[in-house]
Order: structure tokens, then C-alpha cells, then sequence
């Protein structure tokens, strides 16, 4: 499949690079990078990547870009990091000429003219470096270090449970082309006074009980916190391997009313993927998410966590 998928972008003078709402360092990465890697090979191509991506990382690598829909009537779309339609995150994806997908999430359903998806991968940056380097394809130090952004924050610093030899050949791959990893996570993980304040209220008001840490917040409590409300789910690792608690969540309220709910958990046997896709989420199998619609639901969410650790949680296909 990775040579089908090159021999497409041979075949397409423009190519549009989509990925999923709330865009992480995953996807992000996977954007800029097979960009960066598709320019150095074919300079006369056109490549353009879009959705909102990480826009405190933008100085450090680079921004996305503004493209009409022309263009991308125009276009090879390839969707990364997604496992559905309804999550990726600019929809006019489904505009393009053709349609590639490529994912490393718990399969979902097919789209796409030609579709890649290894669930063993820890990152879809692991796939995508993979496809580089199969097609013996160029690649620039900003796409190494775009596409090590995704490996590295997709499996924890290399923490994660699928973290494999696979994945470290490919980040070999990557460093051998000059990547700067000290000044990557200079910018990855600075923090600020705010932030310090942020996670010392976090750490003294989760909840533990029934093998399970989490924390709940209201829009109102997040604004009074001086965070964004995306920046404070995605705090969820600060509750993570505390002993005799191998599920840690974090829900809390946006903007827009819904609440975003991060779940995680420390060993496969425990699929918090079950429980996203339940409420319309998805995920891997100990790193999923969902958005749902009043905190009562939340509760619900909740229990079925508890339920999970205690072996009792039941699928719903």
C-alpha cells in the first residue's frame, strides 16, 4: 500500500493534507511533515495543509495554510490521522479528486479511494515516516522534526504501551536528518506561570476512588483559571500511574457547551476505547476521547469506567 500511495502523489500535481478536529502533535506533525517530505521530492508540486493544527508551535516549525475550494476540487486529498468521515476536521475533503486515508486508530469505517491503516502503530507519524522512507523519498529537517513531534507526543516519550521497535527505527530515521530534539521539547513542553498555577489547583482537587482519577470542570471554573478549556483536558497525564488507579480522566466544559471528556488507562485489558466509541468517540485502546452534551452524562461516562476496571463494562456495537 505504500507504494500505491506514492505512485498517487506522483500522479497529482496538487495535494491537500487534512487531519481531525482538535488537531494534536500527531496530527499536526503528519501534516507538516509528509508536506515537507513531498516538496523536497517533488519541488514543482503543490502541497498545502489545512485545518487549525497547533498554532504555539507554528513559530517554531511552521504555519497551515489558506487554500480556496478550486484547489482542492483540484486535489489529492490525504486525510491523516483519522478513523471517520465526521472527525476530520475541514470537510471539504470530500471535494478532492481523489481521497487517501492513513491512521494508526481502532478501525471505524472505510472512506477514501486507497486507505492505510496500521492500529499497531503508535503514531501516525510512524506510518507516514514509513511511507518516506519505503519510496525513497527526500525529506527536510523541519519535516523530520514535524513528523518526531508526532511519534514523540502520540507515544508519550516513547512510554506508551505500543511503543515498539518499529517506532524507533523510524525515529532513527528522523534524528539522522538533523532534528533538534532538545529545542523541540524546549517549545513542546515550556510552561508558564499560569500554567504552574493550573496544574497545582488540578493536582489538588481530582477525585480518586474506585480505581479511577478524575477531574471535572465547569466553563466557569476553567475562566477563572486563566486556561483554555482544550489546554485543561489535555492536562489528563498529570493524574496518570498513580498505584491502584489504572484509569485517569478529565471532562471538562467548552465554550460551546458540550464537555470534552479524555480518557486513559495504564494496559491494554483496559479499552477506554470502548467507552469513547459508546458516546461517540473514539480512540486507541488506552488513549480515547469523546464530547458529550450535559455532565449528567458525564456521570455516566464515569460509571462505566468503574465498570470497566471491575471487569463488568459491556460493549455496545
Amino acid at each position: 500500500m505504500e507504494k500505491k500511495i506514492y505512485q498517487k502523489i506522483v500522479e497529482h500535481d496538487i495535494i491537500t493534507i487534512f487531519g481531525h478536529v482538535m488537531p494534536d502533535g500527531d496530527c499536526y506533525g503528519s501534516q507538516l511533515g509528509f508536506k515537507e517530505a513531498i516538496i523536497a521530492t517533488f519541488p514543482n508540486k503543490q502541497v498545502y495543509i489545512l485545518g487549525t493544527g497547533l498554532p504555539f508551535l507554528f513559530e517554531r516549525l511552521a504555519p497551515m495554510d489558506i487554500v480556496d475550494d478550486e484547489v482542492i476540487k483540484k486535489s489529492l486529498a490525504i486525510v491523516l490521522d483519522v478513523g471517520n468521515t465526521e472527525r476530520v476536521e475541514d470537510q471539504r475533503f470530500l471535494m478532492a479528486k481523489e481521497i487517501i486515508k492513513i491512521d494508526h486508530h481502532i478501525f471505524v469505517h472505510k472512506y477514501g479511494d486507497l486507505e492505510l491503516v496500521d492500529e499497531s502503530a503508535i503514531a501516525c507519524a510512524q506510518i507516514v515516516t514509513r511511507i518516506i522512507e519505503k519510496n525513497n523519498m527526500s525529506i527536510t529537517k523541519l519535516g523530520a522534526e514535524a513528523l518526531m513531534l508526532g511519534i514523540t507526543t502520540d507515544s508519550g516519550r516513547f512510554m506508551y504501551g505500543q511503543t515498539g521497535e518499529d517506532t524507533f527505527r523510524a525515529a532513527s530515521f528522523l534524528m539522522s536528518k538533523g532534528v533538534d530534539l532538545r529545542s523541540l521539547y524546549d517549545t513542546l513542553y515550556a510552561s508558564n506561570l499560569n500554567d504552574i498555577k493550573f496544574k497545582g489547583y488540578f493536582l489538588n482537587s481530582f477525585i480518586a476512588e474506585d480505581g479511577l482519577c478524575y477531574i471535572t470542570m465547569t466553563l466557569e471554573e476553567v475562566r477563572k483559571l486563566n486556561v483554555d478549556s482544550d489546554y485543561a483536558a489535555s492536562q489528563v497525564n498529570l493524574i496518570s500511574g498513580i498505584k491502584g488507579y489504572p484509569i485517569w480522566a478529565t471532562f471538562v466544559e467548552k465554550d460551546n457547551g458540550l464537555i470534552r471528556c479524555e480518557l486513559r488507562s495504564q494496559n491494554p485489558s483496559l479499552n477506554v476505547q470502548l467507552v469513547a466509541k459508546k458516546y461517540g468517540g473514539g480512540g486507541h485502546i488506552q488513549a480515547a476521547g469523546c464530547r458529550v452534551k450535559s455532565f449528567e452524562l458525564v456521570d455516566s461516562v464515569i460509571n462505566d469506567l468503574k465498570l470497566l476496571i471491575k471487569g463488568e463494562f459491556k460493549d455496545v456495537e
